[in-house]
Order: C-alpha cells, then sequence, then structure tokens
C-alpha cells in the first residue's frame, strides 16, 4: 500500500501514487489560502474570500437576521436599526448613520470629487453611473420596451418612468377633489393651480423647492452663514479658494426662453446654453410675487414636441399620430 505523506491518499497502484505526487510537486512554490473552518484551499486571496464570505456568515443582526462575515460589518449593519442619524452634512440637512456615509455625501454631492465630463458633448455628471446612463442619450438604440404599448426607451429609467405615469394605477388622489394623479408632483402642482393651496416653498436665490415652510427656512440659513469656501449664493462647496474664485455662480434673467423655445426649467436652459451655444450658464428665474409655483408653471403651456426630431405641434393627439410615422411609436 502506498500512502502520501501530505495528505490521506492511498493507493495500492504505483502508477497513480506517482500520478498523485506530482500534484504535490506542482503546488511546491505556490501559496495557498486555507479556510481555517473547513479546510478547504484556495490558489488565491480572492477565491478564499468570496468563499469566506459566501459560506461563513457567523455574524447575525438579531433585528432583521440578515448575517455578515465579520463583525465589524455587522456594527455597521446595526446602525441602521437605530431611530436616530447622528451624522449630520455641514452643508445640507442630510443625515446618515455612519460618518463614512457622510463624507461620500459630502464628497460627492458638495464637493464634486467624483463628477465625470463626457466625452461627447463635455457635460459634467456628479458619478460614472450617472455619466454611464447619459451616455445612451448618445445612441440611437432604444432596446428598453414597454410591454403594454410598444414605446420604447433609451434606459431602464426612463421605461420605469413611463410605467408610472401611463400604465400603474392611480397612486394619489385630491383631498379637495375627485382628481388622481399617477405622480406625486402632478397632485401638489394641481392643489396649488386648482385650489390655491400651497405645497412648494421656492427658495428666492437658489430655487430649490421643499415641501414645508420649516425646511425652507433651515435651507435660507444655510445662504446667510455659509461655510468656509462655500457660496452664499449657490451654496457651491470647494476645497481651494482657486476653485471657489472660479467657480460658476447662479445668475438671474427673466425667463428661460432661447432659440424661440421656452426650456420651462433652469436645468434644461443651461444645458441647451451649453451645447448649442458653447456658453456655460447658471441662469434661474425668480418666482413670481402672488403666484404659487404650480399657478406660474400653468401659464406656461407645455410644447407638444416629438422626442425624436424635436418637431412641435398644437396638441398631443397630433403629436402622437407623428410619432408613429416618425418610428417612435410602433403603433
Amino acid at each position: 500500500m502506498h500512502r502520501c505523506q501530505h495528505c490521506s491518499f492511498t493507493t495500492s497502484f504505483l502508477k497513480s501514487f506517482q500520478q498523485h505526487a506530482k500534484t504535490h510537486e506542482s503546488r511546491k512554490g505556490t501559496r495557498h489560502h486555507a479556510c481555517k473552518r473547513c479546510n478547504e484551499e484556495f490558489s488565491t486571496k480572492r477565491d478564499y474570500l468570496h468563499h469566506k464570505r459566501a459560506t461563513h456568515r457567523d455574524h447575525m443582526c438579531d433585528t432583521c437576521g440578515l448575517a455578515f462575515d465579520t463583525k465589524f460589518v455587522l456594527e455597521m449593519h446595526r446602525k441602521r436599526h437605530e431611530t436616530v442619524r447622528p451624522y449630520k452634512c455641514e452643508y445640507c440637512p442630510q443625515e446618515y448613520y455612519t460618518k463614512a456615509e457622510k463624507l461620500v455625501h459630502i464628497r460627492r454631492l458638495h464637493l464634486k470629487v467624483f463628477e465625470v465630463s463626457c466625452t461627447e458633448c463635455a457635460l459634467t455628471f456628479p458619478t460614472k453611473q450617472t455619466l454611464a446612463q447619459h451616455m445612451k442619450t448618445h445612441t440611437n438604440q432604444r432596446t428598453h420596451t414597454c410591454n403594454v404599448c410598444g414605446f420604447s426607451f433609451k434606459s431602464h429609467t426612463h421605461l420605469n418612468r413611463h410605467m408610472k405615469e401611463l400604465h400603474q394605477g392611480v397612486l394619489y388622489e385630491c383631498e379637495h377633489c375627485s382628481s388622481t394623479y399617477r405622480r406625486k408632483d402632478k397632485l401638489r402642482m394641481h392643489v396649488e393651480k386648482m385650489h390655491n393651496i400651497q405645497t412648494y416653498f421656492v427658495c428666492d436665490i437658489c430655487l430649490h423647492s421643499y415641501d414645508s415652510d420649516e425646511k425652507l427656512q433651515e435651507h435660507r440659513t444655510r445662504h446667510a452663514n455659509p461655510k468656509e469656501l462655500q457660496c452664499g449664493v449657490c451654496l457651491g462647496a470647494y476645497t481651494t479658494k482657486e476653485q471657489f474664485d472660479e467657480h460658476l455662480c447662479i445668475t438671474y434673467r427673466e425667463n428661460y426662453i432661447c432659440c424661440d423655445r421656452d426650456f420651462k426649467y433652469h436645468f434644461f436652459y443651461n444645458k441647451h446654453m451649453f451645447l448649442v451655444h458653447g456658453e456655460q450658464a447658471n441662469v434661474r428665474v425668480k418666482p413670481v410675487n402672488g403666484l404659487l409655483l404650480g399657478q406660474y408653471r400653468a401659464k406656461r403651456k407645455q410644447a407638444e414636441r416629438c422626442p425624436k426630431c424635436e418637431q412641435e405641434f398644437p396638441t398631443r393627439q397630433q403629436k402622437k399620430n407623428h410619432m408613429v410615422s416618425c418610428g417612435v411609436l410602433t403603433h
């Protein structure tokens, strides 16, 4: 009987024993990672860690039952079951369970350290994920198709929004009349327009809106008391004085009209100015005194425009009929 000195292998056949011995010779000089729990060996540390996380999750949350491979990760998870979020952002009202989450938020949203630019149009985006979604707009491929009406979209996000707006049941009902809506923002606009009840509380400096006057007043204190290297007008935050001195602050104008088109929102107007005219803009139109936001927007009729060729139509039905021939709608 031939018995291996390195493991429990035994055989009565010499050739089999010699063949087995070669497997140990080939492993010489190669570092192996052995699991202390089950003694399984792995040729790379990556494989070992994957095995450990997938197989041996010994630290279980006593609140929700989720299991984790280390005590540290479990402690970080337990913080999410606490009622108080102790880490508050210095630049906005956001609160977080851990200091790490707060720091990532500040670096991403306020300091814009992860900002990336599109190689096609030079527009900037806060993260690589939002850039990847934007890149789909530079293609003509509409791979996300609605299984109800056949309308196709360039991204899954736009398809989901379409499904919620057109095909899902009523989600929001007006408390003051029988009107119903599938989107909460549409309901809020309706309440302001038809019932003269304020639901949008808009900052007259940067035009951020909130759902209560209390939140708006808290926001205004940030304009009055900016942090170091933070602009008191646009609330942009920067890491160096040079960046602060060179930043593009808010300017104001009477409307968002350019090239005989009303862009209605500052985001679309500023984007148009950069892509079409090559000008970087950070424009806002201040709220009209005496008018609620919903009443003001109701005075500006939404243009019915084909999303593919940009042609405008006097009615929505004419636009839909055109979109079939334009190839946007399949029926």
